[in-house]
């Protein structure tokens, strides 16, 4: 278990008042600078509604000279049930770790070189200010002390506490020391695979991944996801050993790293971008699978994805464990645009694989006990999923969905789904101008939209007639229409201020680390205020899908798949052995499993190394 810090945090000792922030957006900083010089304070902030290194990279922007984050009870404690031991919720003790690289801007190693060539990106990735987090019962102190500035906060800054708060600064001075140690580690991943049959499909990969490292127990982040996993891979295991073989390859990913920047699967990614760019047509990514009790399906997709989610087979089909009811009667239906923060990033953002995401939330909130050491075995079995219901329900969602993707005659992939979604983001962009009394042309963008839609209707009549066709040309056309049109809406150069995201339809946003923003060009350049680059990424989107819509109608792919580089060494046997708590499933079939060697190495496994930080902290708060 990791101490409670901060991932990359900057070293040092510093001094200075104390200031409250709220949740230390922009707009907190903003709405504060005008009352507040904040050269040489230390930031005292909540956690929520934006990721943490986002918060601390503002707070050095600003002037800060460190940064001490805390979760109030208002976000994830007493406000919403009860606390651990008695319920599932954050108590006054509990704190939250992470990484505090801000993963709106990149994703992967860290390191200087990379970030150079890779990144290229005008805004910092990681704070240089030390930081620390504490829980609730050590931020009370200091919250009650800024109450004697006279300074009150405006409600909408209110915590859970049980006094008003103030901003400050008054006169309490904080010390805040964190000393530290970086070291590069190796990074492992682990890769096995379900071969593919067909002639000319079996080169094509959908992929399930999720990552196995932890700030401390684990058992919902990651470890749920993982269980899942293993069930998935054991139940198609199943099937093959009764003599089911995939028309298209299934890989399983265990990634290592994730909670460091996404460093495992991201420079997976990066090395193998050819053969993926070449050959994947699916990833379907894991991570918490369920957070809290009574919680409700939140799956997140690109568009591709949409419709497959929605359809009878998967939604229509499985049923929510206590209500028996099937999950598309109690679902609003929903799809969230993917942005940061878990392993999915590099496939949809960098390389345009249509990629999936799913888990079963509460009101949209994180666990209570997210990054602390209390996300422990108990957790889940007496609060968050007695019997594992819903761990449940997770793998039959996707077990299907992969079942499908690698068997159906016509790859099951349709757009109807992604018009609506170009439609709502065409919308949604009328309204932000409107609002921002910014004048762009949208007329052009709807008349592509128009053309996609009806594109998507010749599209909708090809598969129709070949479901049941015996043309396996035409057939395989089709399927690589279907398959590789996420890969249209990537620009190539990337966005203008962060050049690794490449996709010009959806991205993490600026200044919010994990939460999505659609049309991110047009986003980022409206934040600084630049209408001739929202222009120019306007053009730009409006290009990518007039291109995807004529790629849909009559585009082809060159069919040549390419030569893999990878090396399968056929073992017999479990497929990987992650740390595990008592739920896990083990394998003890045989099975045609494979490890997969990637890159130049000679072992038996892929091996990133990444700038990984083994700390050896002391860190300490202390208040004068």
């Amino acid at each position: 278990m990791f101490p409670t810090w901060l991932g990359y945090t900057g070293n040092g000792t510093v001094k200075g008042l104390l200031v409250y922030v709220n949740y230390g957006r922009e707009e907190d900083f903003a709405a504060l600078a005008t009352k507040v010089n904040f050269n040489g304070t230390i930031a005292l902030i909540r956690y929520g509604q934006i990721m943490r290194g986002t918060k601390i990279l503002t707070a050095e922007r600003y002037g800060c000279s460190g940064a001490v984050l805390y979760s109030d009870p208002a976000d994830d404690g007493y406000y919403w049930g009860d606390v651990y031991p008695n319920g599932p919720w954050r108590d006054k003790t509990s704190v939250q770790r992470g990484s505090i690289m801000d993963l709106g801007v990149c994703v992967g190693d860290p390191n200087k070189e990379r970030i150079e060539n890779e990144c290229k990106s005008i805004f910092a990735l990681i704070p240089k200010i030390p930081a620390l987090p504490i829980s609730y019962q050590d931020a009370e102190p200091f919250l009650r002390s800024l109450v004697a500035s006279k300074t009150p906060v405006d409600p909408t800054w209110q915590g859970g506490l049980s006094f008003h708060y103030h901003h400050g600064p008054g006169q309490t001075t904080v010390s805040l020391k964190v000393e530290s140690i970086t070291e590069n580690q190796p990074c492992w991943n682990i890769i096995g695979e379900f071969p593919g049959t067909d002639a000319q499909e079996a080169p094509w990969i959908i992929g399930l991944g999720n990552h196995r490292d932890a700030w401390t127990y684990g058992a919902l982040d990651p470890i749920s996801g993982t269980t899942v996993m293993l069930e998935i891979i054991r139940s198609l295991g199943h099937i093959y050993s009764l003599g089911w073989r995939p028309k298209r390859t299934i890989q399983f990913y265990s990634w290592d790293s994730e909670e460091w920047g996404l460093i495992g699967s991201t420079s997976f990614v990066e090395r193998n971008s050819q053969l993926l760019s070449t050959n994947m047509i699916a990833y379907l990514n894991l991570d918490v699978v369920i957070n809290n009790p009574n919680p409700t399906f939140t799956p997140g997709a690109s568009g591709a994805f949409i419709d497959l989610i929605r359809s009878n087979s998967i939604t229509g089909t499985v049923r929510d464990p206590y209500s028996n009811i099937p999950i598309n009667k109690i679902w609003d239906n929903s799809v969230r645009t993917l942005g940061s923060g878990s392993d999915f990033a590099a496939f949809i953002h960098h390389l345009g694989i249509a990629t999936f995401d799913s888990q079963f939330s509460y009101m949209g909130r994180s666990s209570g006990q997210y990054h602390s050491k209390y996300d422990d075995i108990e957790l889940v079995e007496q609060f968050v999923d007695p019997g594992y219901l819903y761990h449940r329900t997770i793998v039959q969602i996707y077990n299907i969905m992969m079942y499908r993707l690698a068997t159906d005659i016509v790859v099951p992939f349709t757009y109807n789904g992604y018009l609506q979604r170009l439609r709502s983001y065409s919308s949604q962009l009328k309204n932000i101008l409107d609002g921002q009394q910014a004048v762009l042309d949208l007329t052009d963008l709807n008349e592509a939209i128009n053309n996609f839609e009806d594109a998507n209707i010749v599209l909708s009549q090809s598969i129709n007639n070949l479901q049941t066709s015996t043309d396996k040309t035409a057939i395989f056309s089709l399927n690589t229409k279907l398959s590789f049109a996420e890969r249209q809406f990537l620009s190539a150069p990337g966005l203008p201020l962060r050049h690794w995201f490449k996709h010009v339809l959806q991205a993490p946003g600026l200044g919010k680390g994990y939460a999505s923003v659609f049309f991110p060009g047009i986003d980022d350049a409206l934040l600084l205020e630049n209408l001739t680059q929202a222009q120019e990424q306007l053009t730009l989107i409006t290009q990518k899908i007039t291109s995807t819509a004529d790629y849909l109608r009559g585009g082809q792919r060159s069919n040549q798949i390419g030569q893999t580089t990878i090396i399968a060494i056929g073992i017999t046997g479990a497929l990987m052995v992650v740390f595990i708590l008592a739920v896990v499933i083990y394998f003890r079939r045989r099975r045609h499993y494979h490890y997969l060697e990637i890159g130049n190495n000679n072992r038996g496994g892929d091996e990133d190394i990444g700038l990984l930080k083994k700390e050896v902290v002391t860190n300490k708060v202390i208040r004068k």
